[in-house]
């Protein structure tokens, strides 16, 4: 039996890949795609900056980083800047799922994915700490 090497990351060798299935973290997104449309509204319609109360004492707020045709990025989190997470998300209203780019937390920086960074263990992360943020925040 001939060996074949795998070049770049082996989705089936990475952790937790090896426990969870690839069809997980794509339901996930689909899950924030819904949320975001249910809170914050058909994202053809956003304005620039746009305020929301939420459940706690703080405004949400999102402001519209960049739009194209089927992709709408964004950034949302309390409108007071020292309060965070805030994330940078994008909607694909062509495939109804929302990713999380990136986040800040405590003051630490962005840290964005650039080229075929896979890294599937800090999506995961990503998206899942923004679907509990969101049924917290709203």
């Amino acid at each position: 039996m001939i060996k074949r090497s795998l070049s770049g990351p082996s989705l089936l060798q990475s952790p937790p890949w090896d426990r969870i299935p690839l069809s997980l973290l794509i339901a996930l997104y689909e899950e924030n795609y819904q949320l975001c449309q249910n809170h914050l509204g058909p994202s053809k319609n956003w304005l620039p900056v746009r305020h929301f109360t939420g459940r706690g004492p703080l405004p949400l707020i999102v402001r519209l980083m960049g739009r194209s045709t089927y992709t709408s990025t964004f950034e949302i989190g309390f409108a007071s800047s020292r309060i965070q997470p805030t994330f940078v998300a994008r909607l694909y209203d062509d495939l109804k799922v929302c990713e999380v780019l990136a986040f800040a937390e405590c003051g630490r920086p962005w840290k964005m994915p650039f080229g075929s960074d896979l890294d599937l263990e800090s999506r995961w992360s990503r998206n899942m700490a923004f679907q509990k943020w969101i049924h917290y925040a709203f």
